[in-house]
């Protein structure tokens, strides 16, 4: 990270340490002598070339360096603190310039910072002097032939005075940077150097004491402890090399459950990068509840993979944007235990299996799968479950959008104590500023080389869109398959067609073309996006434009203009911003019923991949249309008199039901019977009663008004009409009509001069409120119509008929 990007307590904090690092190594130059004798010449020669090697004395990365030794001689052969700062400078001065930089994932060196080796240089002289002023007061003789326990309890003062300070001023430095707690960081990655610390002042002191006793004799030995030194180094690289094999075979393990884990969480594009963001919360928590070692990477595990038994659950209940039926909820719980079992057949070394069996369990003991309450619940799973609902509340979802902070502050605070464990609440709260900008940096990166934690690897972008676009289509073709069992309307499936077209394929604009069968035309039946006044009321002949092309031929057409549809829609003066189109035909029985045509105002934007997307979409829902189409005829053939084309007795009454289930609805019904049809049958014969019923069905057609009046074949020769909106006054004027229209009739020549009916009337809600109490009022209207008594009558007399006119 660049120094300009540090907190500024970081940078402050490392300016302060350079500044005085600096200051004490002016104040030894100037205090110091530097007799230039052999002992101090060869510790310098020393600082500069100790620093090359490096001895590894831990799995725990605890690392001690030569020079750390050649610090420690110098403290205790020169009994000089100046002196031992000018050495300890010196060798962090070599190791400025021979350190090597780390290796990225695709194989280049990450950039040089220069404030850590300043930093670590000026830690390095402080250390150094605070052991030699340790030293100094400890152990005042020289050094002693036997080793006794009073040097003993110095050297172990001097090593615990330099290694407190070298790794504490260090795990300041890392918790500044990181936002971390400082306690923690040193104990976490500071406290396994303790021995390589202690090994380093006990060679030291070893050395020192056989230079003192030997003089440079001592120098002859090196040869001796240089191949003591590079047999341990060849040694340690072996079991070095073993050791990043297992770390590589551990990372490669967590990439691979990581990798799935965001292939299932993929499937759905809300959720995208969730798993990551759960992650980052759950390690945050955990950190500020003082978990470490094995649980700490249970949480950090588990967080990735608390929900990968959503392999087991289908697309359509993840992906369902209302809520979930009480089966398809226990659909979705199954997923814990199933999560639970891939866990197990993995078998990490950290109670991983507990943080993905308890992210459901409640605090209060009414979660799942188990139940369980309080601390019955796994710490691990307790901090996953706030985790995961806490990212799930702050991010976009099938069912609404993400709430703002402060709606979601004042719903988990709701639900602490009853849903989550309050400790672990308490937790995430003091760590959301520290964990908000990773979460920011998260949702900005579209690929990032490494985890939080340097762990498992985020899939390319790429791949997690394939993903989620498949999963989109499969729920897509589902929903346009479904649709028939739930709408028989058509324009709904044309409507979810164009919906889901838009979603998955890239276009401004959509129209769906229909052929009417008689003019040969292609007609708009539905339209959906920008620019559409182009598409209001659009026709054009089967074979013109790019859809008409592809009715006509029953072909796809791809990148074609898309002028060919919509220029002739184009005033003079007005840009077509509608450039490229994608057509597919919409097939019925192998004949070609239509077509689906998408819009970009780019060029060559649509690909193969588009073209087989959008064929599959208008497949599936050309289906969906041949089925409504079908109940659609069902329902006319049902509902339909097969003689004279109008409604039927069983329309009717169901008309009727549904106007009287209106209580503010007004209409009369009238009830007509032809007179004498009997004779019509006996001497013309029914061939002939039939063609006269058809004809009285267009005179009754005529007589009434077509876009409020409904006209329906009772029974037989009996006919009803619902005048809608009328008084019974009003109907007055409509059975004038018929009887004008029977009086002008000629088609029953040898039989009848003309056509006579009865007709009675009724009115809602005056004379019934059902169906059957209308009918039977009009009907008896009817028969005293019949009889053509003209009473007006009291009680229990039927009153006056309709007029008779002809």
């Amino acid at each position: 990270m660049p120094f300009r990007e540090l907190p500024i307590a970081a940078r402050v904090y490392t300016l302060v340490n350079l500044c005085a690092g600096s200051a004490l190594l002016v104040w030894a130059l100037k205090d110091s002598s530097l007799h230039p004798d052999p002992v101090l010449i060869l510790l310098l020669v020393l600082a500069v070339v100790s620093n090359v090697p490096k001895v590894h004395l831990s799995v725990q990365s605890a690392r001690v360096t030569l020079s750390n030794i050649v610090v420690f001689l110098a403290v205790m052969l020169r009994r000089d603190p100046a002196e031992a700062a000018i050495v300890a400078g010196l060798s962090a001065l070599a190791g400025t310039i021979v350190i090597r930089r780390p290796v990225r994932p695709d194989g280049t060196r990450a950039p040089r910072t220069w404030y850590k080796p300043a930093l670590s240089a000026a830690n390095l002289v402080e250390s150094s002097l605070a052991a030699s002023a340790v030293w100094t007061s400890a152990w005042k003789q020289p050094l002693p032939e036997d080793v006794t326990l009073g040097f003993l309890v110095a050297l172990s003062a001097m090593a615990l005075t330099f290694w407190v300070v070298n790794t504490g001023g260090i795990a300041v430095a890392v918790s500044l940077s990181q936002g971390l707690s400082s306690w923690r960081v040193w104990r976490d990655n500071f406290f396994a150097t303790l021995p390589g610390c202690l090994c380093g002042v006990s060679a030291a002191a070893c050395a020192a004491i056989m230079q003192q006793n030997l003089g440079f004799v001592s120098v002859f030995l090196a040869t001796t402890v240089y191949v003591v030194y590079r047999n341990n180094r060849l040694n340690v690289a072996k079991m070095g090399a073993e050791l990043r094999l297992v770390q590589e075979l551990n990372e490669l393990n967590e990439r691979m459950i990581s990798t799935l884990a965001m292939t299932i969480e993929a499937k759905d594009r809300y959720t995208q990068k969730h798993v990551d963001r759960v992650r980052a919360y759950a390690v945050a928590i955990a950190r500020e509840l003082g978990v470490s070692g094995p649980e700490l990477e249970a949480v950090r595990i588990g967080a990735v993979v608390h929900d990968i038994g959503k392999i087991a659950v289908p697309e359509m209940i993840l992906t369902k944007p209302g809520k979930l039926t009480p089966e398809e909820f226990e659909r979705m719980k199954g997923h814990v235990l199933i999560g639970v079992k891939i866990m197990e057949a993995v078998g990490f070394p950290f109670p991983v299996t507990e943080a993905v069996g308890a992210h459901h369990e409640r605090w209060d003991g009414n979660g799942y799968p188990h139940g369980l309450k309080g601390d019955e619940i796994p710490l691990a799973g307790r901090i996953v479950c706030l985790a995961d609902g806490y990212d799930a509340l702050t991010s976009d979802r099938h069912y609404r959008k993400a709430m703002e902070e402060d709606e979601v502050h004042e719903l988990i605070m709701s639900q602490r104590g009853r849903q989550y464990d309050p400790q672990v609440v308490d937790a995430l709260f003091r760590a959301l500023p520290k964990v908000k900008p990773v979460i920011v940096s998260l949702n900005q990166q579209e690929w990032q080389p490494e985890s939080l934690e340097g762990h498992p690897k985020m899939l390319p972008q790429e791949a997690l869109q394939e993903i989620a676009h498949a999963a989109e289509e499969a729920v897509v073709l589902a929903e346009i398959s479904l649709k028939p069992n739930v709408s028989h309307s058509p324009q709904e499936v044309i409507d979810l067609l164009l919906e889901k077209a838009l979603l998955l394929l890239p276009a401004t604009t959509g129209a769906v073309f229909l052929v009417d069968t008689e003019s040969q035309e292609l007609e708009v039946h539905g339209h959906h996006g920008l620019y559409t006044d182009l598409l209001d009321g659009l026709g054009m002949k089967v074979g013109e434009g790019v859809s008409g092309w592809v009715a006509a031929n029953n072909m796809p057409a791809r990148n074609t203009p898309a002028a060919g549809d919509l220029a002739r829609r184009v005033s003079p003066g007005r840009n077509l911003e509608l450039s490229s189109a994608l057509s597919v035909p919409l097939q019925i029985g192998g004949t070609c019923i239509g077509a689906i045509t998408l819009y970009h105002t780019g060029y060559n934007l649509f690909t193969a991949h588009h073209q087989r997307v959008l064929t599959t979409l208008a497949e599936h829902a050309s289906s969906a249309l041949e089925t409504v189409f079908r109940i659609e005829t069902n329902q006319v053939l049902a509902h339909t008199d097969s003689l004279t084309g109008l409604p039927n007795m069983r329309y009717l009454i169901q008309h009727l039901e549904g106007l009287t289930a209106q209580p503010s609805s007004s209409f009369v019904v009238l009830l007509l019977d032809l007179d004498g049809f009997k004779k019509v049958n006996d001497t013309l014969g029914h061939l002939e009663g039939d063609r006269v019923l058809r004809d009285v069905a267009l005179i009754l057609r005529e007589s009434t008004r077509a876009e409020e009046d409904l006209v329906g074949r009772y029974a037989g020769d009996e006919f009803v009409i619902i005048c809608h909106g009328r008084r019974l006054e009003e109907a007055t004027v409509i059975a004038d009509r018929v009887h004008q229209g029977f009086g002008k009739y000629r088609g029953l020549d040898g039989v009848a001069a003309t056509l006579r009916a009865s007709i009675g009337a009724a009115c809602f809600p005056t004379d019934g409120g059902d169906w059957r109490a209308l009918l039977s009022v009009a009907d008896r209207r009817m028969y005293f119509d019949k009889l053509g008594d003209g009473a007006t009558g009291g009680p229990g007399v039927p009153p006056e008929p309709l007029p008779r006119t002809a």
